[in-house]
């Protein structure tokens, strides 16, 4: 048997403790090999307990049938913990151990001490020794049947105290006792086992949670150095921050001062390069006006002379004979050079003042006029009043134009009276005048002899202007 059960006499609990501390040995189980069968012989009590009545030795399968509860009329007791915690067995047996203690002849009247409704009425009142020398037939419940069952082999009984005596019962209620008492030591021995795991467990987490702190306290450690370090590298790269920033800032203003030098040196270059090509567009300008007023000067001398040529009367007029007679000295060639024609054609050119002759001034004029280049002349004319030079004039520039520094030129061209000159330009009436809209207009006129009178003389200042002297 490999229940390991201690002595009864001392303390349970520590003698269940100090078991459950130790190992477990071969020759700890008991020999109880006389009292069952073969194949019990290795079982717990708890598996011989719960094992057939039959498993005790020598009772056989006999036995299956003796115990037979009379008050139910069967065979209550099938295994060994019910033989050994049979109802009539452990009154027999306590009859039994009361037997000797019993004072014979006296017996208490009124008495509480009695078994009425274990015994027949019969046995009732009898004495403790009488009941032990009674048959079994004398516990209520069983017949006379049970005294022939019980009488036969193997369990030879005759009496309540046989009964109390049959070693089959008491082997069975002593297994029954190991068997309860190894079951509470089991449950000891598992109750210091989980005793152990929980002290281990406690241990193990105690050892744990040291080890989680001392984690805990490294990792605490080390964030707080990472924190520090970050610190450091933050405050580090904050400073290189700021003194690349610094440094940018003063890359950045020596380059927004060069840049500041350099645009300003452009802007003196441009302003400068715009200076020179304005001095050379107006000297470009005026070196034009100036060839057209020197061609002109040339042509007038070059007709006044005809003019003389022609006058024979010397008079300072234009006849129309003189003018045949002097044409037809000419070859055709030179007629159509002079581009004279008809004489009421040529007086309706020439004579500007109407008087019906044509003086020197008038010949002159027409022919100095007449022969020169209209495109050339105006077109020298626009470049001098354009003073941005971008191919436009406003009526500002030509209102500003200080014309009577050039007076010979516009005399030339039959300019006499400036403000009449300009209202006549704009002939699309977008407010400026392109080069080519004043040059078509003024030669278009020129050609049709429709040029313009003026009040003022050309070789004076304008009427505003000597108003403001």
């Amino acid at each position: 048997v490999s229940d390991s059960l201690q002595p009864l006499c001392r303390p349970r609990a520590a003698a269940f403790r100090l078991d459950a501390r130790a190992p477990l040995k071969m020759t700890d189980g008991f020999n109880v090999n006389s009292c069952v069968d073969k194949e019990f012989h290795t079982k717990s009590f708890h598996d011989i307990a719960d094992a057939s009545v039959s498993a005790l030795e020598g009772i056989g399968p006999v036995a299956t049938g003796i115990f037979e509860d009379g008050l139910c009329v069967k065979n209550t007791v099938k295994t060994v913990r019910d033989l050994g915690t049979w109802r009539y067995y452990r009154l027999a047996r306590a009859l039994r151990d009361l037997k000797d203690t019993e004072v014979k002849g006296k017996r208490e009247e009124h008495c509480e001490a009695s078994l009425r409704a274990g015994l027949n009425k019969a046995w009732a009142s009898k004495s403790l020794e009488e009941i032990c020398a009674a048959p079994l037939s004398a516990f209520y419940g069983l017949s006379i049947e049970a005294d022939r069952r019980f009488a036969k082999a193997p369990l030879h009984i005759t009496s309540i105290e046989k009964l109390g005596e049959c070693k089959y019962c008491r082997w069975a209620s002593a297994i029954v006792t190991l068997a309860d008492l190894a079951e509470e030591d089991a449950k000891v021995v598992k109750a210091n086992k989980a005793l152990e795991v929980a002290e281990a467990a406690k241990k193990a987490a105690l050892e744990a949670q040291a080890n989680a702190e001392e984690v805990a306290a490294a990792a605490k450690a080390a964030l707080a150095e990472e924190e520090h370090q970050k610190e450091e590298a933050a405050v580090k790269a904050e400073k290189e921050a700021e003194d690349k920033a610094k440094a940018a800032q003063q890359a950045l203003a020596e380059a927004m001062e060069k840049l500041n030098k350099m645009e300003a040196e452009k802007d003196l270059a441009e302003k400068k390069r715009k200076e020179e090509e304005q001095k050379r567009r107006v000297a470009e300008r005026q070196a034009a006006l100036e060839a057209q007023e020197r061609k002109g000067k040339e042509l007038e001398a070059r007709f006044r002379k005809i003019f003389k040529e022609i006058d024979y009367n010397c008079d300072g007029f234009l006849s129309h004979t003189e003018l045949k007679k002097y044409v037809a000295s000419k070859d055709a060639a030179a007629r159509l050079k002079l581009g004279i024609g008809r004489w009421q054609d040529f007086l309706a050119e020439a004579d500007t003042d109407g008087d019906g002759k044509v003086n020197e001034e008038e010949f002159v004029s027409h022919f100095t006029r007449t022969n020169l280049d209209p495109v050339k002349c105006y077109g020298a004319l626009f470049d001098a009043i354009d003073c941005y030079g971008n191919g436009f004039i406003t009526v500002g520039e030509f209102n500003e134009y200080q014309w009577y520094k050039n007076p010979n030129l516009f005399r030339l061209l039959g300019v006499s009276n400036w403000t009449q000159f300009v209202g006549t330009v704009d002939v699309d009436g977008d407010g400026t005048i392109s080069r080519d809209e004043f040059i078509a207009h003024y030669t278009s006129m020129a050609n049709s002899g429709k040029i313009l009178a003026f009040s003022d003389e050309a070789t004076g200042e304008p009427a505003a202007k000597r108003a403001r002297m």
